[in-house]
């Protein structure tokens, strides 16, 4: 995985939930955080982000699930 990659969507995911907790006065909790975080992830590997195909909890899942839109297609 690309650590500049990493980084990127990790600082994305908390820019907004800084958002979130400055504008909305809503706080999502560290576990669902992360969890949003490989869930993002994956959805950037399956739009094409090839740096990320190996994050971390997501590559296997990755790989079956475009396999399952390929086939769907």
């Amino acid at each position: 995985m690309s650590r500049r990659a990493a980084r990127n969507l990790t600082l994305l995911i908390i820019r907004e939930e800084r958002n979130a907790r400055v504008f909305r006065r809503h706080e999502t909790s560290t576990t669902n955080l992360m969890s949003k975080i490989k869930e993002e992830a994956t959805a950037w590997m399956m739009a094409g982000a090839k740096d990320l195909a190996e994050f971390p909890g997501g590559d296997n899942k990755t790989r079956d699930m475009r396999a399952h839109v390929m086939l769907a297609v």
